[in-house]
């Protein structure tokens, strides 16, 4: 969990996620540090924000991030472009009556126990996430992709359910 459900930043989150990336620079390099490869801390934040806490999604951010760079650091520019190729590849996996279902799930942190939103999570369109309560408690909430946040189809479904968001 990288964001807490009131879309806050959630910091012990975002630095377990940092650290799987700072694990496999020093198979490559033992010295560097992850931070080093980027333009600014806000700027490994921000991929690590994109990937929602899903490991695969880090590596394939992080993959796109390079694939697009010539020379280090990873600039914000770079960030952004395969920030918005992943998104693509979002935005072609999800079926125009789905964003609706989509916008309402990102408004109540739930899903319906059926066929589209179990699609969704196995696409990962939708990710579950688990914390633990100060009670003891396990608490478990959804939201869509990060990802998916910035595509207008997304935008325009939302503001259109939830105009006063």
């Amino acid at each position: 969990m990288v964001k807490t459900p009131e879309n806050e930043p959630f910091s012990p989150g975002l630095d377990k996620v940092i650290e799987i990336l700072q694990k496999r620079l020093k198979k490559v390099d033992p010295n560097k540090s992850i931070v080093d490869l980027f333009e600014s801390r806000s700027s490994l934040e921000m991929l690590c924000l994109m990937s929602g806490g899903h490991a695969r999604n880090l590596l394939l951010l992080m993959k796109e991030a390079l694939k697009y760079t010539t020379s280090l650091p990873i600039t914000d520019k770079t960030l952004q472009r395969s920030i918005s190729e992943l998104r693509k590849t979002y935005k072609d996996t999800i079926y125009a009556n789905e964003w609706k279902d989509l916008a309402n799930v990102h408004y109540s942190k739930e899903i319906v126990n059926d066929q589209l939103h179990r699609g969704l999570l196995f696409n990962r369109c939708i990710l579950e996430y688990r914390y633990l309560e100060s009670e003891g408690g396990s608490k478990v909430w959804y939201d869509i992709h990060p990802l998916i946040k910035g595509i207008t189809t997304f935008q325009d479904a939302y503001n259109q359910l939830y105009p006063d968001s």
